[in-house]
């Protein structure tokens, strides 16, 4: 069963429980339904950032069935789901039309071409990605209440940065 996804809980608990809904919205697809609709409105409530987009791969599944299925109940969802999602991912990677000249911090050292906000924004990406995966693993002998916190400071870290990447 789906554990009910809170605020509090940790990045591999939240993706355990996106890759197991995937896992039912595949399992299910020649069957009836109301499995699906009911994975897929249970998605529907979730806030998902890019990083479980990418990480899931629930944006797939949930396109293959907005292109596949029979059900049109299921198609609308999906195709609603598929929608607000890119624009998730739209917004992560958008650029700003120009960038601000006076507004303090990095980009306060003068203007930058797109192409120039488009590399910085890449390698800050990179870099939460590369934390989340790499630093999020528990060290041999650590308790699980460390893990836990060093998880939750790491992650909360990673969209500190890509929030201060939109807002610039």
């Amino acid at each position: 069963m789906v554990e009910r996804l809170g605020a509090t809980q940790t990045v591999d608990v939240r993706l355990r429980c996106l890759k197991e809904l995937r896992s039912q919205l595949e399992d299910s697809s020649g069957t009836d339904s109301s499995l699906i609709l009911n994975a897929l409105r249970r998605l529907s409530v979730l806030d998902i950032t890019l990083f479980f987009l990418k990480e899931s791969l629930i944006g797939r599944t949930v396109n293959d069935l907005a292109k596949r299925h029979t059900d049109k109940e299921v198609v609308s969802l999906a195709k609603a789901l598929v929608a607000r999602w890119k624009a998730v991912a739209d917004k992560s990677y958008a650029l700003p039309a120009t960038a601000p000249a006076a507004s303090g911090g990095v980009a306060s050292i003068g203007k930058q071409t797109a192409a120039e906000l488009a590399m910085r924004q890449k390698v800050v990406a990179k870099v939460a990605e590369t934390m989340q995966k790499h630093l999020l693993k528990p060290k041999a002998g650590s308790e699980d209440g460390v893990v836990d916190a060093h998880k939750a400071s790491l992650h909360a870290l990673a969209q500190n940065v890509e929030t201060a990447i939109l807002s610039e």
